[in-house]
């Protein structure tokens, strides 16, 4: 316990200085990562669809977190982590369409996930990672739709899943 001690009140010494600190040359970089889209689909719901179109489902969410002002302002990079697991006997095809308030699409990501192969779930990992030009694009997302279609009606088994987390990194000098 006096060790611990002694070595507290010479740090307290030791790190007393008198210094002029300038933030001129500080650049910040924070990063933050969020859950963003997670679905699961049985057989039976994405055959029966939710629109006009059979084995098609679409939801919309809105992203107008993507506008605030910080991110017109600092952000640098984003990317979004998708783990997929297709439990189906036909491909799922997603497709991410991001649009403005006034509905403009402002971008787009499409990818088809295999098939189901002797009973065992088809597992798919990726990253979509934005260019600069992506970046400042999303910045005026209000709205996403996510559709999931597959070409086929598939055999009332199984099920797909999707989980998403988004990564934003930012950069801020004073």
């Amino acid at each position: 316990m006096k060790r611990l001690l002694v070595f507290f009140l010479l740090l307290n010494v030791a790190c007393v200085d008198d210094r002029d600190v300038s933030l001129d040359d500080v650049v910040v970089n924070p990063e933050y990562r969020l859950n963003f889209v997670n679905f699961e689909l049985t057989a039976n719901t994405l055959n029966q669809g939710n629109l006009s179109e059979p084995d098609q489902i679409t939801d919309f969410a809105e992203v107008d977190f993507l506008r605030e002002d910080i991110n017109v302002d600092y952000l640098e990079t984003v990317s979004f982590e998708v783990a997929t697991q297709n439990g189906l006997d036909q491909p799922v095809n997603i497709n991410f369409q991001f649009a403005d308030i006034e509905e403009n699409l402002v971008y787009e990501f499409n990818r088809t996930i295999a098939a189901r192969s002797n009973d065992a779930p088809t597992y798919e990992t990726f990253t979509i990672d934005l260019n600069a030009q992506e970046v400042n694009a999303i910045t005026d997302a209000f709205d996403l739709q996510v559709t999931f279609t597959q070409p086929d009606e598939n055999d009332q088994s199984g099920s797909f899943s999707l989980t998403s987390i988004v990564h934003f990194s930012y950069r801020y000098t004073p």
